[in-house]
């Protein structure tokens, strides 16, 4: 857990920095109603929703576990040989950072698709105010337990959360990111990228 705390650490500095997104809201853990138009979910992901052991009911968790800031459960979801290609400050300080994008959001699934031995989730965060996302996620059984291999969201996380990391190293008071910083970003982000899509062509369990 000390690794876990470290991240926590990190994620509090680099909301520090002056470009830093995705910091600095509220912490209820509760997803309240939504003022967006929810769209219209087919028959298989409104059972799929409704079964506790189902794909979608894991990502679900996997949602619910970000907003309440329970790292260790959120962790426990996703493929360990994507976590460890990234690395697991890095992985981790991105779910923790992530935390304040989603809050008062709720996860809406509207498909489920067939793909490489797994399911692709396709859904949409509807938050309290404010418009719609978009966000898909791929999920396969790994020793009898349905795994994350890759999502939307922290794709675009990774590449932020790394970048500001590496930018507060090198001056927190910054305007805006360096180069070594932008490059710090992006290898991060192919990291995640090429480790988690490998493995997904590959069937790899």
């Amino acid at each position: 857990m000390s690794v876990v705390r470290s991240a926590l650490s990190a994620v509090a500095g680099v909301c520090a920095l002056g470009f830093a997104t995705g910091c600095g809201a509220g912490d209820s853990g509760v997803a309240p109603a939504s003022s967006a138009t929810a769209a219209q979910a087919s028959v298989e992901a409104r059972r799929a929703v409704a079964d506790p052991a189902s794909s979608a009911s894991v990502v679900i968790r996997y949602w619910h576990s970000i907003q309440q800031g329970a790292l260790p459960s959120s962790l426990s979801i996703y493929s360990a040989s994507v976590i460890d290609a990234v690395g697991l400050t890095d992985f981790a300080g991105t779910l923790a950072a992530q935390r304040p994008l989603i809050d008062e959001s709720r996860l809406n699934v509207i498909a489920i698709d067939d793909a490489f031995g797994g399911d692709v989730i396709r859904a949409e965060a509807l938050p309290k105010v404010g418009p719609k996302t978009e966000h898909s996620f791929f999920v396969r059984r790994e020793q009898n337990r349905w795994r994350l291999f890759y999502d939307t969201l922290t794709a675009a996380g990774i590449q932020q959360y790394v970048q500001n990391r590496t930018q507060r190293g090198i001056d927190i008071n910054a305007g805006e990111p360096s180069t070594r910083a932008l490059r710090a970003g992006d290898s991060a982000l192919r990291a995640y990228r090429r480790s988690s899509l490998s493995l997904i062509r590959r069937g790899v369990r």
